[in-house]
């Protein structure tokens, strides 16, 4: 049943991994007054903050994957707040890929990058159906009633103060740029510091998934992986080039066998996004 909520505005940042996402969480969406911000730690209770109604606008923001979950989330929101205005930023199909797939080895993932996503079959972490941005554009205007706010990744990188204009007009909110910090939340690991990770992960199971169902437990693991990731990746920064492997972490002619594969999609999204600013 959906719940009565006039007088009251609600904005859903539909937070797309890889995408700045951490940016706007930490350094953004926190300094805009007149809005109440839920994370995506409360995104679970977002539904019951909303419902009581302490604030006349909000502003909610969560970490998705271009996976099932996608739609899942969506209808679970929209069904109780179809008036939502809905906020999404895209990355180019193979950039998006790359810069996630590097986040899960970083965490000790051991999968390749074509078991990350196989364009020849649909036995990988990714199914070729889940990157279509268009599909998804669909989604978003099927289930919320407003116009979505589109941007673009890559906006955010040749052009922040633009970016965050476009994105704080959207809202409604005064944008002041002095209150802006664009330094980058998280740097990027190199490749020689990725294959390093993927060498200890052959001898040593330093993969962040729960392995326990006890609490104390998969801390310990936690703190244990952790030390010895970090210490890798530390390491590895300072070895010359000659101690790794001279292959490539991830094949060019694998990404760009992505880029081919989605370009139309991805040309598509990006004539949709202009054409809506």
């Amino acid at each position: 049943m959906k719940k009565s909520i006039r007088n009251i505005e609600i904005y859903f940042h539909i937070g797309v991994e890889r995408t700045g996402t951490k940016y706007l969480q930490k350094s953004i969406f926190p300094n805009y007054e007149g809005i109440h911000f839920i994370n995506k730690n409360q995104y679970s209770k977002a539904i019951e903050i909303i419902a009581k109604k302490k604030h006349k606008r909000y502003l909610v923001s969560m970490e998705l994957n271009l996976s099932p979950q996608f739609e899942k989330e969506v209808k679970y929101f929209s069904n109780v707040f179809p008036n939502t205005k809905v906020i999404m930023v895209l990355r180019s199909h193979e950039k998006w890929l790359v810069s996630h797939y590097k986040r899960i080895v970083k965490n000790g993932e051991k999968k390749t990058f074509k078991q990350f996503l196989d364009l020849d079959s649909e036995k990988s972490v990714y199914k070729i159906a889940d990157l279509y941005y268009m599909d998804k554009i669909r989604i978003l205007e099927k289930h919320f009633k407003p116009e979505p706010l589109y941007l673009l990744y890559e906006d955010l990188r040749v052009n922040p103060l633009n970016y965050l204009k476009r994105l704080a007009n959207y809202i409604g909110i005064e944008f002041d740029s002095n209150l802006v910090d664009f330094n980058r939340r998280h740097a990027s690991y190199t490749d020689n510091q990725l294959k390093a990770i993927q060498s200890t992960r052959k001898f040593i199971n330093i993969d962040r998934k729960k392995p326990f169902n006890n609490v104390i437990l998969n801390f310990a693991h936690r703190i244990s992986v952790d030390l010895i990731r970090y210490t890798v990746l530390y390491i590895s920064k300072v070895l010359p080039d000659s101690f790794f492997r001279s292959t490539p972490f991830i094949e060019l002619s694998e990404i760009e066998r992505v880029k081919k594969f989605y370009q139309d999609d991805w040309i598509k999204a990006v004539q949709y996004v202009r054409s809506k600013e």
